[in-house]
């Protein structure tokens, strides 16, 4: 969690007591905007089992980690993180 900056009335900086928290899982059409894959192939890694996901209901959520770890099994060239 990273703290969030404000601003009182008088112009000066002053740090919140509330905290910005990165999401921990995404619904599919988000995690294709982050991860710049298409919802289309994440449903095909979702299927072929490659990309675990979470099912609530009629959601399926992917767990950030999971988003990360099938980006950086795809990657090529370069040193690996």
């Amino acid at each position: 969690m990273l703290p969030s900056t404000r601003w009182n009335n008088h112009g000066r900086q002053r740090m919140a007591t509330e905290f910005v928290m990165k999401p921990v899982a995404h619904r599919v059409p988000r995690a294709a905007q982050v991860s710049g894959v298409s919802r289309s192939r994440l449903y095909e890694f979702m299927k072929s089992g490659e990309l675990a996901y979470i099912k609530m209901g009629r959601r399926r959520l992917i767990s950030d980690d999971d988003l990360r770890a099938l980006i950086a099994r795809h990657r090529t060239g370069g040193e690996t993180a």
